[in-house]
């Protein structure tokens, strides 16, 4: 049995609260003694555009104090960072007020800004949704504040309210997502839940004709539309035909003319608003980030859940409060949750029993995994849950102790129970509760544990990530290779009496060994290293080393050590090897110690007789220390620099006139025009004043964007002769369109440049290619 039982807590379903409806917020009082004077923060405010997305950010850069943004008469949001896209050129305005804890400013200022272009191609905004395939993923952001939100009309509809993190998780709505291809073909799926979340009022979908007194799910299944792009005034906008399917269902508006204002598009978020002229805005938040999904329960929409193919033939309570039976407490079940109403206190187990039976077989030669969702909206220390035969209470799955905690949802489950030759039957017992206490249980799932339905157990999930690591044997950070083996010493002792070492080899950095006689126990076919490496209590190191056995060895041990003293020692640990496999033992971030003569121990005891063992890849380096990569920083060495420039531009190798560049803050912006087709035919070059030396090591990044996506080239070399460069920083970059791609190369050896050359070629560029170099850093590490 893999799991006996488990409970895990969610947090804050929503599963038994009141969805929170949309109304306006009342403004706090004013106390006009310490109101904000608009005047003093007109510095303050930053307006930049982004000339290649038509998006204008706003900013207020005043601790302690909010902007309210205005625009066009109306106070359009309080969002400090707001993003807008402009869809034509022109000038534009933006009133500014000023909000602090003590109220709203009296008075107000104008911004002004200009935006270049009007987007009449639509190819940049296609990229961002597609991924350039089709195959990029658009959800709910349920980890934003304000993923969903609503606000007057002609706002960004965000001013009356804002889902919280996770608020709608009991909808359903987060297993939704969204695929645009650059064909315009739109496919909406429903993931584990075949609905769509709609709001109360709305009256289009068969199964709530007249609406609902409250949002509700109308049932929708996968579908596949087609949607366009429409500029309307400055504002840009997704239109869908009449009924396409959409995560939220806001308005019979939406449905029958489906339109979404863009506020704000990238590779990784998308901001829409949908207003229904005069009376609500809409606001929407999606990302193409992969979905963190906490474990809940097996999944309840699965082929496999016998529980959905069943039916509950019988309800049985016993609600005996002082153990005096009272009447059933008041229920109900929609098909998927189960809904109870405690109105008076119970103090013992079993005193609060609900017994489901079904029709649903089971057998004994199958094993079963189970899981619900439990929510209470009172604290309960002891509610049971037993899953049994019906009508015997001697053989049953397991009897559990469940604890709950008010308004969390509990994730209880067993996995891989062998099962009994009947029906299926589940007991849960409430006994303790509170009066007036409500419990739900919901997504019960029974099925054979043979039928795997992709879940990932807790306790199966792969372990934490060890931190990035860059194991490059030859690379010059390798310790291990500026070293030299000075001998190689055994003890090699069969049942504890030594016997003659054993053959090895040594083969530049690789080693081999050959164990004719067994060994039974740890330290009985011992193999020392000894180099004339050091290294220093200063430092953290990570080690690597790659065996190869031609037996299994359950247990090698692995100790870096000072040479006559193996109390010195940064770690030691242990393997196992398994035959004919690569088996690679890593130590990341160990803390060093101070070494002047270290030694390699490796201990093969446990090995079967006649076998043969290869260790390869070792690597041994200073952990990377953390570094910062802040462009604006003064240890950034480009900042001061002075910069010239150089190209080669020549498609089919006939060179033609160099673009135009535009720099701006540590920013390199130009267009290609003509596309080339092989390496070197696009270069442009940065070079500077910047000198390195052999002395430092070196920490260098760039980010590149292109609005097409191809394979460039970067180099770092030196002004004058390009034979000298940064091996690291000399590298193929697989540019995605529109996508940040950064280049990080932190920790480089020094080289004795005089003047820094940063090479880029684009050599592959499509017609009038856009590229963005921007945030380069280089400094010493």
């Amino acid at each position: 049995m893999k799991s006996a039982y488990k409970s895990i807590f969610l947090g804050l379903s929503g599963a038994m609260l009141a969805l929170t409806s949309c109304s306006p917020d009342d403004f706090p009082s004013i106390n006009p003694a310490l109101q904000p004077v608009a005047a003093d923060y007109e510095d303050k405010i930053d307006i930049s555009i982004d000339e290649e997305t038509n998006t204008v950010t706003f900013k207020l850069n005043a601790p302690g104090a909010m902007p309210v943004w205005i625009i066009d008469g109306k106070t359009y949001s309080t969002t400090n960072g707001l993003q807008k896209i402009y869809a034509s050129a022109g000038d534009y305005e933006v009133e500014v007020k000023i909000m602090n804890a003590h109220g709203l400013s009296d008075g107000s200022f104008y911004k002004t800004f200009h935006v270049e272009n009007t987007i009449f191609d639509y190819d940049k905004y296609l990229a961002f949704l597609s991924g350039g395939d089709g195959s990029r993923q658009w959800r709910f952001d349920n980890s934003a504040q304000g993923h969903l939100g609503c606000g007057e009309s002609g706002t960004d509809g965000t001013n009356w309210w804002t889902a919280g993190v996770d608020e709608k998780a009991s909808m359903g709505l987060y297993d939704h997502y969204m695929t645009f291809s650059t064909d315009y073909v739109y496919n909406y799926y429903t993931g584990d839940t075949p609905a769509i979340f709609c709001n109360k009022g709305v009256t289009r979908y068969e199964d709530y004709p007249n609406g609902a007194d409250e949002d509700y799910n109308a049932y929708a299944e996968d579908s596949q539309s087609t949607f366009g792009f429409e500029v309307v005034g400055s504002d840009l906008y997704i239109t869908f035909p009449a009924g396409t399917a959409f995560p939220y269902m806001a308005d019979n508006t939406l449905y029958d003319e489906p339109r979404y204002k863009v506020e704000s598009m990238s590779t990784k978020q998308m901001v829409l608003v949908s207003d229904v002229p005069g009376v609500i805005a809409w606001h929407y938040i999606f990302t193409s980030a992969a979905q963190e999904k906490a474990f809940d329960g097996f999944k309840y929409n699965s082929e496999f859940n016998l529980w959905t193919k069943g039916n509950i033939t019988d309800w049985t309570f016993w609600y005996a409060p002082g153990w005096s039976q009272i009447s059933d407490p008041q229920y109900n079940y929609d098909g998927t949750t189960m809904s109870f109403a405690f109105p008076e206190a119970t103090t013992d187990r079993w005193q609060n029993q609900v017994q489901i039976s079904t029709d649903i077989a089971i057998n004994s030669a199958t094993n079963y995994d189970f899981s619900c969702i439990i929510n209470t909206s009172c604290d309960m220390g002891g509610m049971m849950v037993k899953v049994q035969m019906d009508g015997d209470d001697n053989t049953f799955f397991v009897a559990d102790e469940v604890k709950t905690t008010a308004y969390e949802d509990c994730i209880y489950y067993f996995s891989d129970v062998p099962g009994f030759d009947g029906n299926l039957k589940i007991v849960f017992d409430f006994g303790g509760n509170a009066a007036n206490c409500e419990a739900t249980v919901r997504n019960i799932v029974i099925k054979d544990h043979a039928n795997d339905d992709g879940t990932v157990l807790p306790s199966e999930e792969p372990e934490p990530e060890t931190p990035d690591v860059t194991w490059n044997e030859n690379a010059p950070a390798n310790i291990w290779r500026t070293g030299i083996i000075e001998t190689v010493n055994f003890w090699y002792a069969p049942g504890w009496n030594q016997i003659a070492d054993p053959e090895y080899t040594i083969n530049g950095y690789d080693m081999s060994v050959s164990l004719t006689e067994a060994t039974t126990d740890q330290w009985q076919a011992q193999m020392a290293i000894i180099t004339d490496l050091t290294t220093s209590a200063d430092n953290y190191y990570d080690f690597k080393i790659v065996f190869n056995s031609s037996n299994d060895i359950a247990k090698v041990t692995v100790k870096l050590c000072q040479e006559d003293d193996d109390d010195n020692f940064i770690f030691t640990d242990n393997i196992a090897l398994t035959a004919y496999e690569d088996c690679t033992f890593k130590a990341i971030k160990v803390a060093g110690t101070d070494i002047s003569k270290l030694k390699l121990v490796l201990d093969f005891g446990g090995n079967p007789a006649n076998t043969e063992i290869q260790m390869t890849g070792i690597v041994l380096q200073e952990h990377e220390k953390d570094v910062e990569w802040d462009p604006t920083s003064s240890a950034n060495l480009w900042t001061s620099a002075s910069t010239s420039f150089t190209w080669w531009y020549a498609p089919g190798w006939n060179q033609i006139a160099d673009p135009t560049l535009d720099v701006a803050d540590n920013s390199y912006s130009f267009v290609l025009p003509s596309a080339t087709t092989d390496r070197w035919q696009a270069q442009f070059a940065i070079e500077t004043d910047i000198a390195t030396s052999a002395d430092n090591n070196y920490d260098f990044q760039v980010t590149i964007n292109s609005s097409a996506s191809f394979t460039a080239m970067v180099k770092l070399t030196m002004v004058g002769n390009d034979d000298l460069y940064y091996e690291a920083a000399t590298t193929d970059v697989e540019l995605e369109a529109y996508e940040d791609v950064v280049l990080s190369c932190p920790n480089m050896p020094g080289l004795d440049i005089s003047a820094i050359k940063l090479v880029f070629d684009f050599g592959g560029n499509p017609d009038n290619c856009e590229i963005t170099i921007s945030d380069i850093i280089l400094q010493i590490h």
